[in-house]
């Protein structure tokens, strides 16, 4: 039996007054956007997505929400806005220490400013209280990632009568290498946890991680994977010259140059082993990745750049022109959008073993290091009628997924917000 913290608290569903305001806590800068080339594919669509869902299931109505989000060091000075957003500052130790953690961001520690938030709160919660203390009865708070706690204080306990929600990005303590910072990273989820009514995880092995911490059991955990299917795609059509089979890659978000590099390398050794009968061509997106592919391309094999899309629906667009989806992985945790954002496409999926990770789709190959190139040849080998059906089978998958990932969720949070009989 899991040392569950007391039971989920009953409260009334709002209804068509908005007597349930929601408060939106957003752990990432408001501008921290996936880089150029890589847009709508990464952790902001995640917490724009599932809050959709959540607004849905709880019934909050326009005027009710608020959004509250970190502000910037650099802007400490500057007024707080308004209406339907709350952005808190930063202490001056926390401001001052930063700066410094965000310079060490330049030199390859990409996450030390979310690990500012596990030490202690460094924000001035005031203008947030003040608002959840005028809030309509019952407020639902939305913790979006583990950082988002520092925003009320590491201390534990309830914020009134609200409702608290974790959306989780990933399990945190894969991404920590020091012991120190994995021993508090640990107790910082656990007292996370310990505040939280429904946790909503990315993956089934992220699920299992939480559940070992023994604080939150299996009714009060939800699997939302990040399968986000949007409304107007249209089926996917291909126009292919020569009959070549068109291998779209998305240079991974969070790797930086580093990363670009090496998945260049890894795709071009791939090309040059590939039997010369089979044809190919790359369509490459990210802001480093064309070029570093364009430098050593093989003869016979073109390339093509997939430029920064206006919006979701035309950059999924722009990809189910391909047949094949190349997901080299380079994050250990959670699960990446793009693998998923390419059977929404229609499209095949070849996988590294990193990147295959989260919920198994109907075609997704998976290859060991230095096996990419077979599984091009063998991809090759099928043809385009077949590739096309394989890929339209994982984009039936995705949806499948996408539709029962929300039923679930609102279920789940219908129960949770459900009245209570007395007794």
């Amino acid at each position: 039996m899991y040392e569950s913290v007391s039971a989920p608290r009953a409260t009334s569903l709002p209804g068509a007054r908005g007597e349930t305001g929601l408060f939106h806590l957003q752990a990432i800068y408001p501008d921290d956007e996936t880089g150029s080339g890589y847009a709508f594919s990464g952790s902001s669509l995640r917490s724009k997505t599932v809050r959709g869902v959540i607004e849905r299931a709880l019934g909050v109505v326009d005027g009710t929400s608020t959004r509250v989000r970190m502000r910037r060091p650099t802007r400490a000075g500057r007024a707080t806005p308004g209406g339907g957003l709350i952005e808190l500052r930063f202490t001056l130790s926390s401001t001052l220490q930063r700066v410094v953690a965000g310079s060490l961001g330049a030199v390859g520690s990409k996450r030390a400013l979310f690990y500012m938030d596990y030490f202690s709160n460094g924000f001035d919660p005031s203008p947030l209280l003040a608002r959840l203390r005028d809030a309509p009865p019952r407020p639902v708070i939305l913790q979006d990632g583990l950082s988002s706690f520092a925003m009320l204080g590491w201390r534990g306990g309830r914020v009134g009568d609200a409702a608290r929600i974790y959306l989780s990005y990933d399990y945190e303590p894969d991404f920590v290498r020091s012991r120190p910072f994995l021993a508090m990273t640990r107790r910082r989820i656990d007292e996370a946890l310990k505040q939280t009514d429904l946790l909503v995880t990315a993956s089934e092995m992220d699920e299992r991680r939480y559940l070992a911490h023994r604080v939150l059991g299996e009714e009060r955990m939800v699997r939302y994977p990040n399968v986000f299917f949007p409304e107007g795609l249209l089926p996917p059509t291909r126009e292919t010259p020569h009959d070549a089979i068109v291998v779209v890659t998305i240079q991974s978000g969070w790797s930086g140059r580093a990363g670009a590099v090496r998945d260049a390398r890894e795709l071009l050794d791939a090309l040059r082993r590939v039997p010369g009968e089979a044809r190919l061509r790359v369509v490459a997106v990210g802001p480093q990745l064309p070029g570093l592919l364009r430098k050593g391309l093989p003869p016979g094999v073109e390339l093509s750049v997939l430029e920064r899309m206006p919006n979701r629906l035309d950059f999924l667009k722009a990809l189910s022109a391909a047949h094949v989806g190349l997901n080299l992985g380079r994050w250990v945790g959670g699960t990446n959008v793009k693998k998923y954002d390419y059977a929404i496409s229609g499209l095949v999926v070849l996988s590294n073993r990193t990147g295959s990770r989260g919920e198994k789709m109907p075609h997704e190959l998976v290859f060991d290091d230095g096996g990419l190139s077979q599984r091009l040849a063998e991809l090759a080998e099928l043809g385009l009628d077949t590739l096309h059906r394989m890929g339209l089978e994982n984009r039936e998958w995705a949806e499948r997924v996408s539709r029962r990932s929300s039923e679930i969720l609102e279920g789940r949070l219908k129960a949770l917000f459900e009245p209570r009989s007395p007794g």
